[in-house]
């Protein structure tokens, strides 16, 4: 058949002719493969679980203090299985579309009964605890985080390939349609690709970022049984609720999964919940981080991170502090005032990275560079910073410069992991949302520190602090904390 241009597909496909359909849908079914997601994810996990059996045994040969018999390990391998059936079981196949933290949970509460069916396995063989069971409890140490990183690996790798995803069928081509399409698009390891968007105004028919844009959403039951797409979203901003009804039990029939996209943008939990008054749906949020007994444990865990941390690169800060005297002259420490929670303000510390006369070379930079002008108002931020040192340049590259701030998380004027501390002219930046963010205490590193860095925008840095708050867990702070290890190995979006 003759290969149609998206102009003519789009023509030809409003008259709802079954065969256009098929011709411009065809392919699109050949180009998603679940299945390949699913063998890809497998695969990952796989190896993830090797090295972590792997550097548990390793671990505990160390602690022997010689290198153990690794036939012990043969009791070990065949778990693998179970290991595989069991996260198929929780949902972690094909994965495609689960929030990180959630991720993180369903890994260790698989792993953690995998590796304790192993102790107990070779319990049941020597009678005796040993260091082969030594060995399991390191094991589950490392699969966490070795299987979540191999999770971040897999879509970092696979996210802009054209098998990956589920194609979606969107209802709404409106604000709230094309903003999905923009977020989908820009986040693709999320797992939903657009396929196509329908619409009840016809003026909105054509293309949106070459999605086609089809009008009537009553084409929903036809596009479904001639393409085989299983996933919808109604995403329909300002449209009455009858009519919301009307879409999701007459054109959304067909499919699988239907998503509702509440018409409450900026308000996203994970912890949401469902409830009913009498007929009336209500969705029940939690301000997590308000309750006493979160913060008490955010605090303990923290400062046990911080005190172990503090410890094992009491070293680095000796190399580094010897590099920053040798680099430059100043002082090794260097102090900025910044906004605490209720805006109580604090010093907060890090490793000199500039040099001492920086803020006279920044007004002489940004007084003949018109564009690096307009870079600072913008982010307050350059990427080109003539104010910083060689040595600052690692520092900041790696954010090292940031280990300084143990001491203000173990004094409790910063967490180690919220929101961005700023300074009190950035307020006005925030707006409404402000209020929130200032109630919990910044964060040596955050979402926007994993999440792009200095290459966010001061929009998406806010947005970031917001999506923390509403959807605090211990899971997300330990998925940051993994993430964060990653972003300063990588030292992407740092300058």
């Amino acid at each position: 058949m003759r290969r149609l241009e998206p102009e003519s597909v789009y023509e030809s496909a409003q008259r709802l002719e079954p065969e256009t359909y098929e011709h411009y849908f065809s392919g699109l079914r050949r180009q998603y493969a679940p299945a390949l997601a699913i063998a890809v994810f497998l695969a990952g996990d796989f190896l993830a679980l090797c090295a972590s059996i792997f550097l548990g045994f390793a671990f505990a040969s160390l602690l022997h203090g010689s290198w153990l018999s690794p036939q012990g390990l043969e009791i070990e391998w065949p778990f693998l299985v179970l290991f595989g059936a069991g996260f198929a079981f929780i949902g972690l196949y094909p994965g495609l579309s689960l929030a990180p933290s959630e991720e993180l949970r369903r890994f260790a509460v698989v792993s953690f009964f995998g590796f304790l069916a192993m102790t107990a396995m070779d319990l049941a063989h020597t009678d005796a605890w040993g260091w082969q069971d030594w060995s399991s409890v390191m094991g589950f140490v490392f699969s966490v985080p070795i299987l979540t990183a191999g999770r971040v690996f897999t879509r970092s790798r696979c996210a802009r390939s054209r098998w990956w995803g589920v194609p979606v069928v969107i209802f709404g081509a409106g604000e709230t349609g094309r903003e999905l399409v923009d977020r989908l698009r820009s986040y693709p390891w999320i797992g939903y690709r657009p396929a196509v968007m329908l619409d009840d105004d016809s003026a909105s028919e054509g293309w949106y970022k070459n999605v086609p844009i089809f009008h009537g959403s009553y084409r929903g039951p036809e596009i479904a049984r001639t393409t085989g797409i299983t996933t919808a979203i109604v995403a329909m901003q300002g449209v009455t609720s009858s009519r919301v009804s009307e879409i999701v039990e007459r054109y959304t029939r067909p499919f699988r999964q239907i998503i509702l996209i509440p018409d409450l943008v900026g308000m996203t939990s994970l912890w949401m919940n469902v409830r009913d008054f009498e007929g009336y749906l209500g969705l029940s949020m939690s301000q997590r981080l308000m309750y006493k007994r979160n913060q008490a444990q955010k605090r303990i865990i923290e400062l046990g991170i911080v005190f172990a941390a503090s410890i094992v690169l009491s070293p680095v800060f000796l190399l580094i502090a010897l590099a920053i005297k040798l680099d430059s002259p100043g002082g090794v420490f260097y102090g900025h005032q910044r906004l605490g929670r209720c805006e109580k303000e604090f010093i907060a510390w890090k490793f000199r990275t500039m040099r001492v006369d920086a803020d006279r070379i920044l007004e002489d930079h940004l007084a003949g560079n018109e564009k690096a002008r307009e870079e600072w108002e913008k982010t307050r931020k350059l990427k080109d910073d003539p104010r910083i040192t060689r040595v600052g340049r690692f520092l900041r590259a790696s954010s090292l410069d940031e280990l300084p701030q143990f001491w203000n998380v173990w004094k409790g004027q910063m967490s180690l992991i919220g929101p961005r501390p700023i300074v009190r002219e950035e307020i006005l930046k925030y707006g409404n949302s402000w209020s929130l963010i200032s109630s919990v205490k910044p964060g040596a590193t955050g979402l926007w520190q994993v999440s792009g860095r200095s290459d966010t925008s001061y929009q998406e840095r806010v947005e970031l602090d917001l999506y923390y708050l509403r959807n605090w867990s211990l899971w997300l702070d330990l998925y940051i904390l993994f993430k964060t290890i990653w972003t300063i190995v990588s030292a992407k979006g740092a300058y």
